[in-house]
């Protein structure tokens, strides 16, 4: 289900539920590809690192984001990207706990 939610070429699929089709469609198509390959970085990381997509981990990405020079607007794609994967699986969105919000804040300085 992962590449199913995440593939470039996801309106030309018909074999996926109306429920998944409609989720997919909600996503502008380079906003989409965008988030695509930002999720599947961040599933990288958590897989590299054995990690789930706790608070915790999605701390040490921000960080790991931060210490490879991305600023503080690229990281918020990046947590944007992570929330509408979480989102689209029914998963506790964990971008807005409030140890990532410090963190996040963290990186403006």
């Amino acid at each position: 289900m992962l590449d199913a939610l995440y593939s470039t070429e996801f309106l030309a699929t018909t074999n996926l539920g109306t429920t998944e089709r409609l989720l997919n469609a909600s996503f502008a198509t380079t906003t989409y590809a965008k988030y695509a390959a930002m999720w599947h970085r961040f599933i990288d990381f958590i897989l590299d690192v054995d990690l789930d997509f706790s608070e915790v981990a999605i701390s040490k990405y921000v960080a790991f984001l931060f210490e490879a020079n991305l600023k503080y607007n690229s990281i918020q794609v990046y947590l944007a990207a992570i929330a509408a994967g979480l989102q689209v699986r029914s998963l506790p969105d964990t971008t807005k706990s409030p140890l990532v919000a410090r963190m996040i804040s963290g990186t403006k300085n």
